[in-house]
């Protein structure tokens, strides 16, 4: 019996806009984006693979961003990347009595006044893509994940300019073991 499960997860940033030093980078699913602010972060600041593994937690039960990020982070691993390929590596082994576990769709939906993202969501998809199919050992197509942006007219903080905020949604198939 096939069987289909949703993952959620949302994440934010804000800006920070007093530091001046800092590069004016941000990174979303690895891809450097020129920004007016840097993130403020413990780590890379990665809020699109941050929220990506909060829905994958979802499914899984096990924490990843928390207590083991923080402990890698204060021993120097700051790449949201890594602390992806473990949530994907926690989903593969946490559904032992699945078999032919498969990610099927991606959703990702970010709210930001700046920076315009719409240049990079084929990169920030391509990226996305090679993580999944890395770790999970599995093909997936382009078209299998949607990114969209908004300025949600203002209303909050993050389309006020003040941050970026994402939100997650994982769709997983498998066969279920009689």
């Amino acid at each position: 019996m096939i069987i289909y499960r949703t993952g959620y997860g949302e994440d934010s940033h804000a800006f920070n806009k007093i530091e001046t030093s800092e590069d004016k980078v941000i990174k979303l699913v690895g891809v450097k984006i020129d920004s007016k602010w840097p993130f403020l972060a413990n780590s890379d600041g990665d809020v699109v693979l941050h929220a990506f593994c909060r829905a994958i937690q979802s499914l899984t039960g096990k924490e990843i961003l928390g207590q083991l990020a923080d402990d890698l982070v204060l021993n120097g691993t700051k790449d949201s990347s890594y602390f992806t390929k473990l949530a994907l590596q926690s989903l593969k082994a946490a559904n032992s009595n699945l078999k032919n576990l498969l990610i099927t769709q991606v959703s990702i939906q970010i709210e930001a006044k700046t920076p315009k993202l719409s240049p990079y969501f084929l990169s920030m998809r391509q990226n996305l893509q090679q993580l999944i199919e890395q770790e999970m050992a599995q093909k997936l197509s382009l078209e299998q994940i949607g990114i969209s942006a908004m300025t949600g007219e203002g209303l909050t903080a993050y389309g006020q300019g003040l941050g970026v905020q994402v939100k997650v949604l994982v769709t997983v198939q498998s066969e279920l073991e009689a």
